[in-house]
């Protein structure tokens, strides 16, 4: 146990998930469209993590379908 680390039993309370519910789902520049919402929501999923989804946001700007 000491060598391997265990994911939380409470998923929504990680850090990453905490990020997907408060920025890329229902943050200040989440987009209130379906489209755009599982499209943000699928990007994050495939990256992951934390550091990826703030690099995008700097570089393209808000992220939705559209642009």
């Amino acid at each position: 146990m000491r060598d391997y680390r265990f994911t939380n039993v409470y998923r929504a309370a990680d850090r990453v998930s905490q990020l997907l519910i408060q920025n890329v789902i229902y943050g200040a520049d989440a987009p209130a469209d379906t489209e755009s919402m599982v499209f943000r929501v699928l990007l994050h999923k495939i990256f992951n993590r934390i550091s990826t989804w703030r690099r995008l946001e700097q570089t393209f700007g808000p992220l939705d379908w559209e642009t």
